[in-house]
C-alpha cells in the first residue's frame, strides 16, 4: 500500500508519508468517533498490495463457533492490522500496544481509551477473501501422480511435506484401521520421510495440494540436532521403538507459496534455512532471501504434535477458515504448549482461538509472539492471495 496520512489522535499531530513510484489511484475517506479521536484519511491503494501486506488481517473477529475475541493484555503487535469486522479490546491494567496502523471496515469497540496505537487508526474499505486460491492452482509447478496435484481429497487421508533447502519429501498417509480407539491413529508411508518422493521447488515458486497436508520444515541449530517429530510411521506419536524418528531439516531455502484444498497441519518448526539462530528473520532479501506462503482454501492449524516451543517462518493465509490450533475444541483432553513465535504474517476470514484455559483442560499456546516480516511489504511470497481483484 502507498498511502498519505494526516491523523489528529487526542489532540496530537502524527503525519505519515510513503513515497513509492508506482501509478495510484486515490481514495479518500473521513469519519469522527465521539470521545476516541477524529481521523481525516487520505488512502492510496496500488493493485498489487497483497495479504501479507498485514502482520494481521481477518474478515470476522469471531471464531467459528461465533464467539467474539479480544485483543488483551499483553498484546503488542508491530505490522499492520485491518478486519473488516469490529476489533474487540479488553480493558485491564495494561493494555494492548498497537506500533503500526490499525484499520477497519466497521466500528471499534475499545472499553477504555488507554489503548495505544502508534500510528493511528481508521477506515478503509473491505478486503475480499476469496474461496479459492486460484492463482495458486494456476501456477502450480508439481504435477502429481493423479496428472494434475498432489495430495487426494479422500478424508481419510493426508499428504505429508517436510522441506529442507529447495527439496520437498513428500508421503502419504492414511487412518490405521487397527488403531485404538478405532480410526484415531494416523500411519504414513514410507516409515521415514526422506524416503518419499522428492520434488524440488518449482520455477513457478507455486505448489498446491489436494486434501489435508502435514508440513514442516524444523532446521535446528547445534552439534546435536533433534530429528523432526513428524518422522516416523505415526507422525503424532510419541518416538518408540516402533516409531523411530530420523529425519533432520536444513529448513527452506528458496521462494515457496503453497496452497491446499483442505486443512494444513503445521507439525513441526517451519523456518527458514537462512533465519538467525534465535529463528528470528533478517530484515533485508540480501541477509535471507527465503520466502513461504501457506494458502489454505479451509483451515490452517497448529497441530497436536508441535513442540513446546514452536517458530514459524511464513505468511499464513486461511481463506474460509481460521489459523488455530488442533483439537482446541475438544473439551475432554490436555494438550498446552508454551509459546509460540512467529515471524510472517496472518490472514484468516474467522479469527481462531490459539489458546484456550479451562481449569483441567488446558489447549494451545500459553504465550504469543507475533512479529511482522517487513521484507513482505516489497516481496510477499509469489502469487499470494491480493487485497484487491482477487
Amino acid at each position: 500500500m502507498v498511502k498519505f496520512t494526516l491523523n489528529r489522535i487526542y489532540g496530537r499531530l502524527l503525519v505519515t508519508t510513503l513515497l513509492l513510484p508506482f501509478a495510484i489511484a486515490l481514495l479518500s475517506v473521513s469519519f469522527f468517533m465521539p470521545g476516541i479521536c477524529m481521523a481525516e484519511d487520505s488512502e492510496t491503494e496500488y493493485r498489487n498490495e497483497s495479504f501479507a501486506y498485514f502482520l494481521y488481517l481477518t474478515d470476522r473477529e469471531r471464531d467459528i463457533k461465533d464467539s467474539v475475541i479480544y485483543f488483551y493484555t499483553p498484546d503488542t503487535i508491530d505490522g499492520y492490522i485491518h478486519s473488516n469486522d469490529t476489533i474487540h479490546i479488553e480493558g485491564s491494567s495494561d493494555y494492548p500496544v498497537f506500533w503500526k496502523r490499525v484499520t477497519t471496515s466497521s466500528n471499534y469497540m475499545p472499553r477504555n481509551l488507554h489503548v495505544r496505537f502508534g500510528e493511528g487508526w481508521g477506515y478503509r474499505s473491505r478486503v475480499v477473501f476469496p474461496d479459492s486460491a486460484l492463482e495458486i492452482r494456476r501456477f502450480n509447478g508439481i504435477v502429481g501422480p493423479n496428472g494434475l496435484f498432489l495430495g487426494s481429497a479422500d478424508p481419510a487421508t493426508m499428504t505429508q511435506i517436510a522441506i529442507s533447502h529447495d527439496t520437498l519429501f513428500v508421503r502419504y498417509c492414511f487412518i490405521d484401521p487397527d488403531s485404538l480407539p478405532a480410526d484415531t491413529v494416523w500411519r504414513c508411508s514410507p516409515s521415514h520421510i526422506s524416503d518419499g518422493d522428492k520434488y524440488l521447488i518449482p520455477s513457478s515458486g507455486c505448489v498446491f495440494i489436494n486434501g489435508k497436508v502435514l508440513l514442516s520444515a524444523a532446521k535446528r541449530f547445534g552439534s546435536n540436532p533433534r530429528p523432526d517429530t513428524t518422522d516416523g510411521p505415526f507422525p503424532f506419536l510419541p518416538p518408540n521403538a516402533n516409531n523411530t524418528k530420523t529425519f533432520i531439516s536444513a529448513g527452506l531455502e528458496g521462494r515457496l507459496t503453497m496452497g491446499t484444498s483442505d486443512t494444513l497441519i503445521i507439525g513441526e518448526d517451519l523456518v527458514y534455512n537462512h533465519c538467525r539462530s534465535n529463528f528470528a528473520v533478517p530484515s533485508t532479501m540480501d541477509s535471507c532471501a527465503d520466502i513461504l506462503g501457506l494458502v489454505s482454501e479451509q483451515f490452517i492449524m497448529f497441530g497436536k504434535s508441535t513442540r513446546l516451543t514452536t517458530h514459524i517462518n511464513a505468511a499464513l493465509a486461511a481463506l474460509k477458515g481460521s489459523i488455530s490450533v488442533q483439537d482446541i475444541y475438544d473439551y475432554i483432553h490436555t494438550n498446552w504448549k508454551q509459546s509460540l513465535f512467529i515471524y510472517g504474517s496472518l490472514a484468516q476470514r474467522n479469527r481462531g482461538k490459539i489458546h484456550t484455559g479451562e481449569i483441567g483442560h488446558e489447549r494451545g499456546f500459553r504465550e504469543k509472539d507475533f512479529h511482522y516480516d517487513v521484507r513482505f511489504q516489497d516481496n510477499p511470497p509469489p502469487h499470494f492471495p491480493k487485497t484487491q481483484g482477487n
